[in-house]
């Protein structure tokens, strides 16, 4: 049986820090999503209640959904992430990081994922 993670998105599915922009990934049951090939991967969390805790910092609307890696072997989790929750800040990431910080608790990246609800 694979591990359960936990992705938090939007009320429509698509992911809660990257609104509008090529970052922003639909989540939609039954759905396999794949990380961008130039990306970090797919940020979720360990556990329900690290994701929780994560919506709230956000103070955004939004919803937890329940995923599974299709290639656990290819998890990794960055060591720095950007500090502001935006697509813009995103991209400065991707050029150059300069306000960076320790990913929050219970932080995954993964390549694929399969949505379960």
């Amino acid at each position: 049986m694979r591990k359960i993670y936990f992705k938090v998105v939007r009320p429509d599915s698509t992911s809660i820090c990257a609104e509008g922009s090529t970052y922003a990934l639909e989540y939609k049951k039954g759905s396999v999503v794949k990380a961008p090939l130039w990306s970090l991967g797919i940020f979720c969390f360990d556990t329900r209640n690290n994701a929780k805790n994560f919506l709230i910092f956000t103070r955004r609307q939004g919803k937890i959904k329940r995923v599974v890696a299709l290639n656990e072997d290819k998890l990794k989790t960055p060591a720095l992430i950007c500090t502001h929750i935006s697509a813009d800040c995103l991209d400065m990431f991707y050029r150059r990081p300069q306000s960076v910080k320790n990913p929050p608790t219970g932080t995954v990246c993964l390549k694929t994922v399969k949505v379960i609800d």
